[in-house]
């Protein structure tokens, strides 16, 4: 009778137990929802995990999406949500929800998306449709959903930063070059060499201040230099030569700092002055050979002491040769032949013992006597007779 007894208390024990690990487990808080409600997808951080604090299962959905554009995705891995977008490729902001909930205890929690303009990848996208993008002779992945830096010519850090805009020698790019480019503000090197590019440089380029190269030769572009360029102050090369510039040569080019290399041949300008003193400078090459200069060489341009190389032949320059010109000690190229230049061969040339290539033939000088110059030691080698007649 003890035994029954005893085995009856111990049941009774047991159940009771039981009921109250259910009771507690029954009061135990039902917990879902998000560490974070809002997330900004930025251009370089397209994939991104959210952690999500849940005591119960649940489900997952996206709301807000266009039917026409998924642009945001996710995965599932315990609770950690992979959410993963693609690059925005429109000029809006892009927004969605994405909802975690459990039926049964009507729990749920939200977690807001958004995706910001990338100015960067919508102004390549603008470039692209001025001029002329689709039938280029390679536009690959362009416009896609591929990382900037897969874009065919260009360089950047994944999604921004470009850095390198550089498609040269392609006939099928033309059109005038658009305003938005200024969104490409980290900018350091320009080049269409060799293209159709038509019209005038916009002055938005005013704008890309880490610009430090611009190769636009031989393409169509007409209108004046731009002033503007002297904003450009780490631009060290310049090559604006075989286009249809016409006017004056810009002063302000010889201000900036860095520059080591100009070309403006082959252009229609007409005028070259230097008025004002040349602060300290880097150019070492300039050539404005090619063009229709018809006024005098200006003295300013000796005082650059890095000047090693000059082209300013086949112009219309006329008045004499400065005489400071024997100043200008690193010169080792200068070409002034086939203009219309008077007088006579500076004695200051002496000076120029790097001077090995001089051409100044078919001009207007008188050379009958340069025995004064004999002692350069390069003088054997210029070229300074063929002088025309009759100016």
């Amino acid at each position: 009778m003890k035994k029954i007894l005893f085995a009856i208390f111990t049941a009774l024990v047991i159940t009771g137990c039981n009921s109250e690990a259910d009771e507690n487990k029954s009061n135990t808080p039902v917990t879902l929802e998000f560490k974070v409600n809002k997330i900004s997808i930025e251009p370089n951080s397209l994939n991104q995990i959210i952690d999500i604090n849940a005591t119960t299962d649940f489900k997952v959905k996206i709301e807000g999406l266009q039917e026409n554009d998924k642009w945001l995705s996710y995965t599932l891995s315990s609770n950690k949500l992979n959410i993963n977008a693609k690059p925005n490729n429109s000029e809006n902001i892009k927004s969605a929800n994405i909802v975690i909930y459990e039926e049964s205890n009507k729990l749920s929690d939200r977690l807001e998306v958004i995706q910001p303009i990338n100015k960067e990848r919508i102004a390549l996208i603008k470039i692209y449709k001025a001029l002329n993008g689709d039938e280029w002779t390679n536009n690959e992945n362009w416009c896609s959903d591929k990382p900037l830096s897969e874009w065919y010519g260009i360089t950047a850090n994944g999604d921004t930063n470009v850095k390198t805009l550089w498609l040269p020698n392609d006939a099928y790019i033309k059109g005038e070059l658009p305003d938005c480019i200024a969104s490409l503000n980290s900018l350091e090197e320009l080049c269409f060499e060799n293209t159709s590019l038509s019209g005038n440089l916009p002055s938005t380029i005013i704008e890309l201040t880490k610009l430090n190269r611009i190769a636009l030769k031989n393409c169509n572009l007409s209108g004046n230099i731009p002033e503007f360029l002297k904003s450009c102050i780490q631009l060290e090369y310049i090559n604006l030569s075989h286009n249809n510039f016409s006017g004056y040569i810009p002063e302000s080019l010889f201000q900036l700092p860095n520059l080591f290399y100009l070309a403006l041949d082959n252009n229609q300008l007409e005028t070259f002055e230097i008025k004002n003193d040349i602060p300290k400078t880097k150019l070492n090459y300039l050539t404005v050979s090619n063009n229709q200069i018809s006024s005098s060489i200006p003295p300013n341009l000796f005082k650059i002491k890095s000047l090693a190389h000059l082209f300013a032949n086949d112009n219309q320059i006329s008045g004499t040769i400065p005489d400071n010109i024997g100043s200008a000690l690193n010169l080792m190229t200068l070409n002034l032949y086939n203009n219309n230049i008077i007088g006579k061969l500076p004695e200051s040339m002496i000076n120029l013992q790097l001077l090995n290539s001089f051409n100044i033939t078919s001009n207007y000088l008188d050379v009958t006597n340069t025995d004064y110059l004999k002692s350069n030691p390069n003088f054997a080698n210029w070229r300074i007779g063929n002088q025309k007649t009759n100016y």
